[in-house]
C-alpha cells in the first residue's frame, strides 16, 4: 500500500461547565496518522455538540478539523540529515 504504517481513532468527549460556548459539548473525533515513502500526516475532524443551545457564531452544532502533512528531507533526498539532537528536517 501506499503507506509505511496508519493510525485510526474515534474518540467521544463529554465536558461540562466550558467558559466560552455553551456550557455543556459532546465531541466526537476523528484522527489519523500516517506514514509514506516521503513524510507523514496528521488529521483530525471535530463534531461537536452543543446540547441544543446555539454557539452564536456555529448554531447548535459545528465541525472543526485540521490536517498537518510534513515532507521528510532525509527521506525525499535518501540521505540522512542528522546533527546533535536532530534525527531529520521537515517540511
Amino acid at each position: 500500500g501506499i503507506f509505511q504504517w496508519q493510525s485510526n481513532s474515534l474518540t467521544y468527549l463529554n465536558g461540562r461547565d466550558f467558559a466560552v460556548n455553551p456550557e455543556i459539548q459532546q465531541t466526537f473525533t476523528f484522527e489519523h496518522a500516517d506514514s509514506w515513502k516521503y513524510g507523514d500526516n496528521f488529521f483530525f475532524v471535530d463534531k461537536i455538540f452543543y446540547n441544543g443551545k446555539k454557539d452564536a457564531t456555529a448554531g447548535d452544532n459545528t465541525y472543526y478539523g485540521e490536517f498537518s502533512p510534513r515532507l521528510s528531507l532525509g527521506k525525499i533526498f535518501g540521505q540522512k540529515f542528522e546533527f546533535g539532537p536532530i534525527s531529520d528536517v521537515l517540511i
